[in-house]
């Protein structure tokens, strides 16, 4: 009944944590309104799931990885939540049936909720840097989640986008502008690789070759780009 909502919590998860925890400071509310919302799923939608060799092989080897870094290894940072989130929940709720349109339709309307927590996420994450003021790690790879819901919906189902989903493309384009220069490299990396594959998987046949081998050049071209003028903006800047 909600799973395309479930799914795409579950895929906002990370975002969510920031915006509610910088909007009405809820900073648990987000995970526990994942997991309630797919173990209703779960539970109503029993008889579709399917068990093989290769989910219980899976279960046993994130049960030992699990066991072993938390009480061997002592490695605290692999919590139960996140073992949960992470790893059980995808592994039951990928047997059912699931439309990606409104999976990425769903994760936009989330993304409007940075209305109310944009500026304290950028604000509050920010750690100074030699070349500019970047957010934390984990926030950079959060909002880009956002950016790949955008750029994935507009490529492939922007013919179906209603008025409002519209209005929606704009605010979140508005958001990507304001945030990508201040994002790490590996996240701005995903983005760019996203309209990669997007631009792909447009074409078939021999048009995709052709537009694998153009795309993957111009992005070449602007990685070595992004590399070297962030090696060296302070000599740009305050050339003389």
């Amino acid at each position: 009944m909600f799973m395309n909502l479930a799914i795409s919590t579950l895929i906002m998860s990370p975002i969510l944590d920031l915006m509610f925890t910088y909007s009405i400071n809820l900073d648990t509310f987000s995970t526990k309104w994942t997991i309630f919302i797919c173990l209703i799923e779960i539970l109503t939608n029993l008889r579709n799931i399917k068990i093989n060799k290769v989910k219980i092989f899976f279960v046993i080897f994130i049960l030992i990885f699990y066991v072993s870094s938390s009480f061997f290894l002592k490695q605290h940072g692999v919590t139960t939540i996140a073992i949960i989130l992470w790893c059980l929940l995808p592994l039951f709720i990928v047997d059912f049936k699931y439309d990606v349109e409104k999976i990425l339709r769903y994760c936009l309307y989330y993304a409007t909720l940075l209305v109310f927590s944009f500026n304290r996420i950028m604000t509050e994450t920010q750690v100074p840097t030699i070349r500019f003021s970047q957010v934390e790690l984990y926030v950079s790879y959060a909002l880009v989640i956002i950016g790949i819901a955008l750029i994935f919906h507009f490529v492939y189902y922007r013919n179906k986008a209603t008025k409002l989903v519209k209005v929606l493309y704009l605010l979140q384009t508005f958001y990507l502008i304001s945030y990508i220069g201040r994002i790490a490299r590996g996240s701005l990396l995903v983005i760019i690789v996203s309209i990669f594959v997007c631009m792909i998987g447009r074409y078939k046949g021999e048009e995709r070759i052709k537009t694998q081998m153009r795309l993957f050049l111009f992005i070449f071209l602007a990685i070595i780009l992004f590399i070297f003028v962030s090696e060296n903006i302070e000599k740009i800047i305050y050339i003389k």
